[in-house]
Parts: structure tokens; sequence; C-alpha cells
């Protein structure tokens, strides 16, 4: 939503509930945002105003620290370059998991039900992202849980400096077309098979499986559509990502089925933690948990 009067920022990340913060539900888990206007140190920018509902399992990994776990992505929509960063201050100690072996919580005599929290963030600054105007895709990852993708457009700065990024998943491997594993189509919804298929014996050691619904395809004016895919390891907290521009036509033709392979190491030499995986299409947006290796 954008404010009627865009108020002025003192510090580039913030705590608690706003007028403009999204409401949360009473039940179940849910990563949301609003994002309005304001006016930075740098001139004018955009605020993302957050917020983060978590059930058992994430509240007991993570506690208060379930607004730091989560991760703010702004895909360029012409470059397909990404920009992302916690919404936690720079000088915050990172975020360390508390994990519990299989059935352990249902054992423990007490645990945490739920947890929110409500976060603000200039974007802009706090992703520095390039002084030119531009358009981006945003949206919020939180291991398997993500939020819906919104296009924000960023007003210029000159005083930004610009800070290269390049994409650290280069050598994915992207395919077209159905395998067994791979989710039915469900129209409206972009998903991700949960648990990648293992490829052993080949130099990339797993497929993830996906499938978007053919008419939530935007295409640009040469016919193709933007795909970002993204790779989050729950333990190092490291993103890997990649953007390819593809044929609409192929995606349509596989009935939107289509796979990645992001590992350039086989899946044996992964290090032992959970993978995440989340691939954006136009402003629809899927993530499973595609790996788990545990110590």
């Amino acid at each position: 939503m954008e404010n009627a009067q865009p108020r002025t920022l003192e510090r580039p990340v913030w705590y608690g509930d706003e007028v403009e913060s999204p409401e949360l539900p009473e039940e179940g888990e849910a990563l949301v945002f609003e994002v309005g206007s304001a006016t930075g140190p740098d001139g004018e920018t955009r605020v993302l105003y957050g917020g983060v509902r978590a059930e058992t399992e994430l509240a007991e990994m993570y506690g208060g620290r379930i607004a730091g776990a989560a991760l703010i992505i702004a895909i360029d929509e012409l470059t397909g370059a990404v920009h992302h960063a916690v919404p936690e201050r720079m000088d915050s100690a990172p975020v360390e998991p508390v994990l519990h072996p299989p059935g352990a919580l249902e054992q423990m005599d007490a645990v945490t039900s739920a947890i929110h929290s409500h976060f603000n963030v200039d974007l802009c600054t706090h992703l520095a992202l390039p002084p030119e105007e531009g358009r981006y895709r945003v949206l919020l990852l939180l291991d398997a849980l993500c939020s819906q993708a919104k296009t924000v457009a960023v007003p210029a700065a000159d005083v930004r400096s610009p800070v290269p990024v390049e994409p650290t998943l280069g050598a994915a491997v992207l395919g077209f077309g159905s395998h067994s594993g791979t989710p039915e189509l469900e129209p409206g919804r972009l998903q991700l098979a949960s648990g990648a298929k293992e490829l052993p014996t080949r130099p990339n050691g797993v497929r993830v499986l996906a499938r978007i619904d053919p008419d939530l395809l935007t295409e640009d004016d040469a016919g193709q559509v933007l795909l970002t895919a993204l790779l989050r390891g729950h333990l190092d907290r490291e993103l890997e990502w990649v953007s390819w521009r593809v044929p609409a036509s192929q995606l349509e033709a596989s009935d939107g089925a289509f796979w990645f392979e992001p590992f350039r190491k086989a899946h044996s030499e992964l290090q032992p933690q959970r993978w995440f995986a989340a691939l954006v299409v136009g402003t629809a947006v899927g993530a499973a948990m595609v790996v788990e290796r545990p110590q």
C-alpha cells in the first residue's frame, strides 16, 4: 500500500507493527508484506513492511530470531539479478537454528506453539539496489515458507552506490518436461516437489521437479519469461541463485512442467544440512525442502 504522506526514515531496519503492516492470521503460518513510499537518507525510497507467523517446528527452530531467519529477495525484471538481505541490522549475530531429531518435538513437555514478528526495511538502502530506477519482483523466503511476489517500482537515487551481483548457480541445468514425481497441475499455482530426485551417477547430484500453471506466464516482447532459481542452506544461510529467460512456448508445450539441477557437486558431497529451493516465474513463487542431509 502507498502512504498518503510518505514517512521519513531514521534507520534502514526496525521492528514492530506499523499502520502499514500486513495483518497476520490467528492460526496457521504466514509470510506476508506490504510496500509503501518513504523518504530515506538517499531520497525517495520504498519500505517493506513484513510479517511472519510460524508454528511449532519453525518457532522452536528460530525462536525470537524468526524475523532474522527470513530473507528479502528483489529480482531485477530487466537483468534477472538477485539482490537480497535479511531483515536485521548489519551488526546482528548470524541466526543459528536449533535442530531437533525427528520426533523429538512430540516427546517434549513444552514447546512453542506459535510465534510472530513484524519487521520493516528500507528496500533500496538495505538491499543495496542499483542507483537507476527499476522494477523488481520482491518476495520473502523462510525455509519452505514463501510469500507471494509483488512488482515494486524503485525510484532512481544517484547517491546509491552500485553493488555488482553475479549468479552463483551458473552451472545449474534447466530442462522441460515431466518426470516421475513432478507435481500435478494446479490452477493458479507454481509448485515444487518436496524432496529432489537423486542422480547419484551424474555430476549434478539432484534434480528439482516443478510445474507452473501456464496461465500464470507473462511473456515479454520477445515471447520469453524470466525464471529465477534460488537455493539456500539452513545452516550456512547462504543464498545461491541463477536467472534464465526461457521461451514461454516451451513451458506451454510441457504443460508447465520443468526441472533444474542446482548442484555442481554430487549429492554425497554436499554439506550436511537442509537445502531449500524456490522458483520465481513472474509473480508466482514456489518453495520446498529439496535435500536433507543430517549430520
